[in-house]
This record gives C-alpha cells, sequence and structure tokens, in this order.
C-alpha cells in the first residue's frame, strides 16, 4: 500500500511579491507529489494567483493598523472571523506543514495554525520583514530569507535561500523569440521600464523623457515599457516617438520572462518579487524605489543589491530627475554589473526552501 502523499497548506495573498513565490514553491511540491492548498485573504479574486492550478480557501482578514477606532475594531472582527474559518478548515486539512508567505491576508492562518498545533516554516522576501513574519518567526521551525540583514528582525532558525520562482515556457527564452514577440532588434541595446502595481505614474513620464534624451545625445537605445495604466500608454508612447525611439508601450504584460530575457537594463521599483527576476535573468538594475512601502523596505532592498551585490544602481524618487537619472544611465556599467549577479545567483542556486521543507518533513 502506497503511503499518502503529505499535505502542506500554504498561507499567501495580496500582492505579487507574497503570491508568486508562493505559487512557484507549490509547483515544486506538487512535482514532488505533495497534496498542497492555499489559503489567505482574497484568494478568490486575486489576479496574481493562478485558481486554475491550485486548490484554494478564501478567508477574511484585515490589518489592525489602519487610522480610526471604528476601522481598528471592524478589522479586529474580521481578523477574528478569518482565524475559525481558518481553524475550520485546518482541523478538516489536517496538513502536516503551514507555510507562510507573510502580509496580514495570511495571518489568520498562521494564528490558527499555532493553535492547532501545526508546524509552521515561513518565508521571508524583503530585507526588512514584515509584521507578520516578524511576530510568527517565534513559532517557526524555521524561516527562508532572499536577503541575509533580514535574519536580524526574526527570531529562531532562519536560512539564506533562493527565492521560489517560476519561470514559464522555457522554449521561447532565446532573444531571438523575446524580440520577435515585442517586434524590436534583437541587436539593439533594451532598457526594460516598469513601476510594478505602486506609483508608476509618478516615475513614468520622468523615465521617459530621459530614455529620449539619452537615445538621442548618448547611444541608441529601445524600450519596453510598461505603464501599470492604460490611460498613459499613449502620452509614454508619443513621447518615445518624438524622439524616434523605438519602443513597446504597453499598461501590462503576462509575458514577463520574454521582457526580462530581452532587457539590457532594467528600470524599476525594488519590490522582492522584481529583484528576484533581475537575478534570475542577470538584468542590472536602476532601482526607484517605492517611498511608501513598510519600513522602507524597498529602498533597503535596493541599497542590498547596488552596495553588496553591485549589480544596480539606486536613485530615491525624492531625487528624481532628468539630470540625476541621466548621470546614472550614463554611469552603468553593465558587463561589470552583469558578472556581480552571476556571481551572486550562482551562490544563491544551490540554497532552496524546498531543500529545507523537505528535510523538516522527514522529522
Amino acid at each position: 500500500m502506497s503511503t499518502p502523499a503529505k499535505k502542506i497548506l500554504i498561507a499567501a495573498g495580496g500582492t505579487g511579491g507574497h503570491v508568486f513565490p508562493a505559487q512557484a514553491l507549490a509547483r515544486q511540491l506538487q512535482e514532488k507529489g505533495y497534496n498542497v492548498l492555499f489559503m489567505g485573504k482574497g484568494l478568490a479574486t486575486n489576479k496574481y494567483f493562478s485558481r486554475d492550478l491550485f486548490a484554494s480557501v478564501s478567508i477574511d482578514s484585515a490589518t489592525p493598523f489602519q487610522r480610526g477606532l471604528f476601522r481598528k475594531l471592524l478589522s479586529f472582527i474580521s481578523l477574528g472571523k478569518g482565524i475559525f474559518q481558518a481553524f475550520r478548515k485546518i482541523r478538516e486539512f489536517k496538513p502536516d506543514l503551514l507555510i507562510g508567505f507573510g502580509s496580514f491576508h495570511a495571518f489568520p492562518v498562521l494564528a490558527a495554525g499555532v493553535l492547532c498545533r501545526i508546524p509552521i516554516s515561513l518565508f521571508e522576501s524583503n530585507s526588512v520583514p514584515g509584521k507578520v513574519n516578524r511576530f510568527f518567526s517565534r513559532y517557526s521551525l524555521f524561516c527562508g530569507v532572499q536577503f541575509p540583514e533580514a535574519k536580524k528582525w526574526l527570531k529562531g532558525t532562519c536560512h539564506e535561500v533562493k527565492m521560489p520562482f517560476w519561470k514559464e515556457k522555457q522554449e521561447m527564452d532565446g532573444k531571438k523569440e523575446a524580440s520577435e514577440y515585442f517586434t524590436l532588434n534583437p541587436d539593439l541595446f533594451t532598457v526594460l521600464v516598469f513601476g510594478g502595481s505602486q506609483g508608476a505614474a509618478f516615475i513614468n513620464p520622468i523615465i521617459a523623457e530621459t530614455l529620449g534624451q539619452f537615445h538621442v545625445e548618448h547611444r541608441p537605445v529601445q524600450v519596453i515599457h510598461m505603464t501599470g495604466s492604460e490611460a498613459s500608454c499613449d502620452m509614454i508612447q508619443k513621447c518615445y516617438q518624438g524622439r524616434g525611439l523605438p519602443s513597446q508601450v504597453k499598461h501590462f504584460e503576462k509575458n514577463m520572462h520574454l521582457a526580462w530575457t530581452h532587457a539590457d537594463l532594467v528600470i524599476c521599483r525594488a519590490g522582492a518579487a522584481t529583484i528576484s527576476e533581475m537575478i534570475e535573468f542577470e538584468v542590472p538594475a536602476i532601482f526607484i524605489p517605492y517611498p511608501a512601502a513598510a519600513d522602507e523596505h524597498q529602498l533597503k532592498n535596493a541599497l542590498f543589491l547596488t552596495e553588496e551585490v553591485k549589480g544596480s544602481l539606486c536613485l530615491e524618487e525624492k531625487k528624481l530627475t532628468q539630470d540625476e537619472l541621466l548621470a546614472l544611465l550614463k554611469a552603468c556599467n553593465i558587463e561589470e554589473m552583469k558578472s556581480s549577479l552571476r556571481k551572486f545567483k550562482e551562490r544563491k542556486q544551490s540554497m532552496q526552501l524546498l531543500d529545507h521543507i523537505e528535510e523538516v518533513l522527514k522529522t
């Protein structure tokens, strides 16, 4: 008689920075034969979550760090309701391990897991861990971290690991195929631009104007630009056309692996998922960290890649001007930065979150 597959419950939700690595790990676990279930707030409608690939349960949750007594009260009611919902499902599913990816979308699941005495592991993608992972680290078997400095914020055992990464369509990873997809020149220096889900509107026009100036005055380039909103596409496209700069402007791109494959340099925010992708594809970056990110974690992410890895440059939004950005574009030593990213990636390659999870499942 075959042994029943071990059950893994993954607590995740919210932004792509939490959901993407959680799904990448889930796929690795499924390929190993584990029974995987997702649980978190809003999974039924989350645009980053693949409901056709993974079983899931949506629960209630909210952050208590809100202004106003009434809103705080409502958030605590929502958290309590979510803990009760998660508690009932955990008793039914009976997982062998609960893996949390942070944020208050996952808080009720982790709280219910502690109450049910389910073994817990965590993954923290940012250099400054969020409040949820900081709190539950005291109950976890271990916490996998992408950045070594995250360890000082967490209690218990920490392992530095590579962020789980889901790379689609391996057969289309060549630059020739990517250039055909974007109808661009495979031999021309390509800059990838996107602002992520937060704060793209402010940086888009400054970046577009600067790249147009760089193209005319310094060296020919072409651009793949994801604006984040349909409303701004025409304006950005006209800016590039006015400078004679070849470009592909979209508000969103589902085949981001092709954009990364084509890119020689990226100008972007410094979210954890973005950093994982730029390391995976070895694309040097000019980071413009989102200034409203909790605990300035995007700035700290960017500074780590700039000062420690030496695979990027960093420009704070409050200092963002065409002159400052142009100076950084001219200062980029692409080959040295790519080499630094490759060395960092090779060191990370053997450090897999999946390996540590399978180790604790053996015990």
